[in-house]
């Protein structure tokens, strides 16, 4: 998947900051599917920006690159990675479920334990 573009946006509260990620599937049979991520950098719940900062390292990872490293998200657009993609299930019956990347990892790489790459 690539890449494709990068927000930072305020949360509907006015309360915290996200980062809503644009990535479109590359090939295979979804190719052309684009597919959203929030990544909820600040947040008043601590878990939350908890989860953030671990999406964030694992997608650094993937693009191989130290998360202080960078200073625009404009940096990524274009970037190839791979994405282990699952449904999310709406908790709210007005929305749709939707896809989400669970894990990124480098393009092209095979990890030696699925289960333990999903942890």
């Amino acid at each position: 998947m690539m890449i494709t573009d990068t927000q930072v946006k305020q949360t509907k509260a006015q309360d915290g900051e996200y980062l809503l990620l644009q990535q479109v599937i590359a090939d295979g049979e979804h190719r052309g599917t684009t597919i959203w991520n929030m990544i909820n950098w600040v947040n008043k719940n601590p878990k939350a920006e908890e989860i953030a900062h671990k999406q964030w390292a694992n997608l650094c990872q993937a693009l191989e690159i130290d998360t202080d490293d960078v200073s625009d998200t404009e940096e990524i657009h274009g970037q190839i990675i791979d994405g282990y993609v699952v449904v999310q299930k709406s908790k709210n019956p007005a929305y749709d479920d939707k896809n989400v990347v669970r894990k990124w990892r480098k393009a092209g790489t095979v990890p030696e334990n699925i289960d333990k790459f999903l942890e």
